[in-house]
């Protein structure tokens, strides 16, 4: 295919003001001649320079002007361009149909945001849960059609995080919002129902509450029964005496259990409200529960304790004397007898922070994250005593008070549990208590 090029267009010019002139020479008139055939050329591409305009208005092939002049690989190379944006337009056209297509079989509320928080995109599920139209209302900010307070928190949140909030078209239903930032400050709202999940949260919480109350009281006449032959054991015949040490092990391993869920429930329920309580001396109370310890295990463990006297904090007391107790209980009841254990208590930058360190087998690296589950025991421990509750329970009250627990363990090198109470809870008291220090030992 030929090219338009300047020295074609040159050629044609001259040719045009040759042809021209040569007749106007031989009448005597060169000059005008030579116009008369630069008017003429120019003539002959004004017109076609309208046929292009008029078939660039409908660009079909049966339409393109056909000329042997140079302007005939203009009109191919414009055709060729047609085509090839067509056929772009065609992958595109696809890859939207199949962009909207994926996206509305995302079973999740999805609403698409420009930088300005504006709706430019929602799939059917967010017109479902969200309440919203594609038609009415994109080009809206989205804290006018959601106006929750705590979502307009989320909008304004710097961090990615997730909230909860009642379906704006159904208050019985209650959705778990987040929202995930991307490209030029775009970003994507994804919104599940969770209510479905909450409601069977809340029976099995209630399950278990009433459970443990119907457990508690025949628990409690065998308990009495086995205590009352406990104190006349020697008169029990020979045989009787395993079977009746079994029995009274269990019960009270039974009992702890109960009491375990009992407490669990009731942390539970109050993990997600903020817990204020009263200032409780963590010194004061770790001494006692390290007393209480070594008086328990007698002295098998060496029990060490550097605290800071100064630190109080605003907390449920209950709480935190289970807290501290069953951190406490599950470093002496996990590790071999004459193994140091070390307690930290001190100030950071950001609050308080409590470490409990053993130099105990430690724990492999794929259960750390399930000791937090109900009933787990890890898989090298299928003979402990513990109920598997402890730590379950040291997670919901942190939760109450706007902390988590940390663990970190190394085979042979032993455990660290510890958490961080944020500084709204911490009080620095004038003078530390006087007192010896907390540290003890076997």
């Amino acid at each position: 295919m030929q090219q338009l090029t300047w020295s074609r267009l040159i050629r044609y010019t001259l040719l045009a003001i040759g042809v021209g002139a040569l007749p106007g020479w031989l009448l005597g008139y060169p000059r005008l001649g030579a116009s008369i055939g630069l008017l003429a050329f120019l003539l002959w591409n004004l017109h076609y320079l309208i046929a292009l305009d008029r078939w660039l208005a409908n660009p079909k092939l049966k339409n393109m002007p056909n000329t042997d002049s140079y302007w005939q690989p203009v009109f191919n190379r414009i055709y060729e361009l047609q085509r090839s944006n067509k056929k772009r337009k065609k992958r595109l056209r696809n890859i939207i149909k199949r962009f909207r297509r994926s996206t509305e079989a995302i079973p999740d509320a999805t609403v698409l945001l420009n930088r300005r928080d504006e709706v430019e995109w929602v799939n059917q599920p967010a017109v479902d849960d969200l309440g919203l139209d594609p038609r009415r209302d994109t080009g809206k900010r989205i804290d006018q059609l959601i106006r929750t307070p705590r979502f307009v928190e989320l909008l304004n949140a710097s961090e990615r995080h997730t909230i909860d909030i009642p379906s704006p078209i159904d208050p019985h239903r209650t959705l778990s919002v987040k929202r995930v930032k991307f490209g030029d400050q775009e970003s994507l709202l994804i919104a599940r129902d969770i209510s479905e999940q909450l409601r069977l949260d809340s029976l099995r919480k209630d399950f278990i509450a009433n459970a443990s109350h119907e457990l508690k009281t025949p628990l409690a006449i065998i308990q009495g029964y086995l205590e009352a032959i406990e104190t006349r054991r020697e008169e029990l015949p020979e045989d009787f005496q395993p079977p009746f040490e079994q029995m009274y092990q269990q019960a009270q391993r039974m009992n702890r259990l109960i009491e375990d869920m009992l407490a669990l429930a009731r942390a539970e329920e109050n993990s997600t409200q903020p817990s204020d309580g009263e200032l409780i001396d963590i010194a004061a109370l770790l001494d006692e529960l390290i007393a209480d310890t070594l008086r328990l295990d007698q002295d098998a463990h060496p029990i060490s304790a550097d605290i800071d006297e100064q630190l109080a904090v605003t907390a449920n007391a209950g709480q935190m004397r289970m807290l501290f107790g069953n951190l406490l209980t599950n470093a002496v009841r996990h590790t071999p007898p004459g193994t140091p254990i070390h307690i930290s208590w001190y100030r950071t930058d950001k609050g308080a922070r409590f470490t409990i360190e053993d130099q105990g087998p430690g724990i492999p690296a794929n259960q750390i994250p399930r000791l937090t589950e109900r009933f787990y025991r890890g898989e090298k421990q299928p003979g402990s005593k513990g109920t598997g509750l402890g730590l379950a329970l040291c997670k919901h009250i942190l939760e109450a008070h706007g902390s988590r627990l940390e663990i970190s363990s190394e085979i042979g090198e032993g455990s660290t549990f510890g958490f961080l109470l944020p500084s709204s809870r911490v009080v620095v008291t004038g003078e530390p208590i006087d007192k010896e220090s907390a540290s003890a030992s076997s």
